[in-house]
């Protein structure tokens, strides 16, 4: 799968591949979020999409700013995939796609886990206040895709956070190991992300035609669940086979993706990015071969403070 931007939102170009996980770190405000965003929009429209329902769901999800105003040529959005490809030009008036094929992927978008504060019977009345892929999600959490399986990932992540996910009177609940429930809204964030996963996976959401769009996720984790969490994400690569992309701002989450895919034997199959500002605009450039440039350009901030610490004033 490969999806190309050019000035989309604030991206100049971007041309990245998604065939395992694809990480993309950067810096803030660099447009890490749009590759996902806009993968999401056309993976989640249906097995046979039309143009126009494309154009609608990439409008929706960024409220009809995907232009980029600081360029002088029009957007657009090249994608191909298994059984489908498609161009998408972006001006600053219209959306017009071209889609060819049939689409055998869904996707999944997960950046805010306090999703599940939100009673289920509100979310459709807060469209207006909530991008559709939340609103998505939360759908996917109360609603059953198929029935899996054997995957053993749900409960290791019951076991770190030490309860389950439960429903009632139209609410989500945390359930500890004793059976008793406790109001989700007094979880941490880091407990609400994973088990956010757990129940994806226990819904049938998550298998070999999901792509899994993970924005930030280190947000909410403590250095130590960010390398579980990593675990996690690999794991699910290697046994479920779902294309994963990860947008992250940290070097523990992106050195842990490193580490246990090497020890899993799925090395091949990871992409790297990085994401940096030039003026008005972003470039997404490809760091696969030399990942060591990512580190630096992470870790920069805590030479800077070093250097602050121990000068002379």
């Amino acid at each position: 799968m490969r999806i190309k931007l050019e000035n989309i939102t604030k991206i100049d170009k971007a041309d990245v591949v998604v065939d395992g996980i694809t990480v993309i770190a950067g810096e803030n405000s660099s447009g890490k979020s749009t590759v996902g965003r806009v993968l999401y929009s056309i993976f989640d429209c249906g097995r046979k999409p039309t143009n126009e329902n494309i154009e609608k769901r990439i409008a929706d999800e960024f409220n009809g700013a995907v232009y980029n105003f600081n360029a002088k040529n029009d957007g657009k959005i090249i994608f191909s995939a298994e059984h489908i490809e498609g161009e998408i030009d972006v001006t600053e008036s219209k959306i017009e796609a071209r889609i060819d094929g049939e689409n055998n992927y869904h996707s999944i978008y997960l950046d805010d886990p306090h999703i599940l504060d939100v009673p289920m019977d509100s979310i459709e009345h807060l469209k207006s206040f909530y991008p559709k892929h939340r609103i998505d999600l939360q759908k996917k959490l109360v609603s059953k895709n198929k029935t899996v399986d054997g995957s053993e990932i749900p409960g290791r992540i019951y076991e770190k956070v030490e309860g389950t996910l439960a429903e009632r009177d139209g609410r989500f609940w945390y359930e500890t190991k004793n059976k008793k429930t406790v109001d989700i809204r007094n979880t941490s964030s880091g407990v609400k992300t994973l088990l956010i996963v757990a129940r994806l996976i226990e819904n049938g959401w998550i298998d070999e035609n999901t792509i899994i769009v993970l924005d930030e996720p280190e947000i909410h984790l403590h250095p130590e669940w960010q390398l579980f969490f990593a675990k996690i994400i690999v794991e699910i690569n290697k046994t479920m086979k779902s294309k994963i992309v990860l947008n992250t701002h940290s070097p523990y989450l992106l050195n842990a993706i490193e580490v246990y895919s090497e020890k899993s034997d799925i090395y091949k199959n990871l992409k790297f990015y990085f994401s940096e500002n030039e003026g008005n605009f972003a470039i997404i450039r490809d760091y696969t071969e030399n990942v060591e440039k990512i580190y630096k350009k992470l870790v920069n901030p805590f030479l800077k403070l070093d250097d602050e610490a121990y000068r002379d004033e």
